[in-house]
């Protein structure tokens, strides 16, 4: 899950499990007038994340978030049982990369 705040300076937050908080600061004036109009207002979805690291010097990471309407089950107000499935098992993932 993964929840997005709108910032008072056109720049927003995300917040991720086992990632931490990310400022997203965007460079496109209509998309920073949209966030500020927005502000405080936030936003908890479930997402399906692929980080993917651009270049190693400097760091630079790329995220591409999807919200996708199949991943939400509007019955229940919550991620669908696929959805919870598959983030169980991106943390199976991640323990194995650390070795």
């Amino acid at each position: 899950m993964v929840r997005g705040q709108c910032l008072q300076d056109g720049s927003f937050t995300n917040v991720m499990p086992l990632w931490g908080d990310f400022i997203i600061r965007p460079d496109a004036l209509d998309y920073i007038a949209g966030i500020e109009s927005c502000t405080p207002l936030y936003q908890v979805v479930p997402n399906r994340i692929t980080v993917t690291r651009i270049s190693t010097d400097p760091l630079i990471i790329q995220f591409l978030y999807e919200e996708r309407p199949e991943d939400l089950d509007p019955d229940a107000g919550g991620p669908s049982q696929q959805w919870l499935s598959q983030y169980s098992d991106s943390f199976h993932r991640l323990q194995q990369n650390s070795r």
